[in-house]
């Protein structure tokens, strides 16, 4: 027991940290390195949401990663 706290806790600050890249990406734009790959492994609804939100606040052009949407 001792072991699985720590891990977890430490699993739980990651996801934490790559949802807060991800958000930040789709403020500051899609240009963040890594915000790509993490948006193209969210659930379809987030990464639509993404995509569309980074169109609006950009020029409207291609995003990576958004080709699908």
């Amino acid at each position: 027991m001792r072991f699985v706290k720590p891990v977890l806790s430490i699993v739980m600050v990651l996801i934490i940290a790559a949802f807060g890249y991800w958000l930040y990406g789709i403020a500051g734009g899609p240009d963040a390195p890594y915000w790509t790959e993490i948006n193209r492994n969210m659930p379809g609804a987030l990464h639509r949401y993404a995509c569309v939100q980074v169109r609006k606040g950009g020029t409207g052009a291609a995003v990576a990663g958004c080709e699908d949407v």
